[in-house]
């Protein structure tokens, strides 16, 4: 029988970085498609995963027993794919006069 979570993120609070190494093996696909759902892009949600897993990483110390780890995480998870939506949101698009002028647009010759 495997080593619980309440026991992995212990050893990982005493130093031992494997025992992080295990949470992730074990909920890094269902962060992952969480992400994917809330986000609509492999790379994107890749990324959202990784920064998660980070998140959760640094403050572990934080995480309260009386819940389960996968909801902690799902939560930061969340938190992550929301503020990366608002960061994409607020990027300005260029302008295809903008386009045209890097060499962006290129003229069509069928009609």
């Amino acid at each position: 029988m495997g080593t619980s979570d309440a026991e992995l993120i212990r050893q990982c609070l005493q130093g031992d970085n494997t025992a992080f190494d295990a949470l992730v093996r074990a909920y890094q696909r269902q962060v992952y498609c969480f992400c994917y759902r809330m986000l609509g892009s492999a790379e994107e949600s890749a990324d959202a995963a990784q920064v998660s897993f980070l998140k959760a990483y640094n403050a572990l110390e934080s995480f309260k027993q009386d819940a389960s780890f996968l909801s902690w995480i799902l939560r930061i998870a969340s938190n992550t794919c929301i503020d990366r939506s608002r960061a994409r949101a607020r990027r300005p698009s260029m302008a295809l006069e903008e386009l045209a002028d890097e060499g962006g647009l290129i003229a069509s010759t069928d009609h």
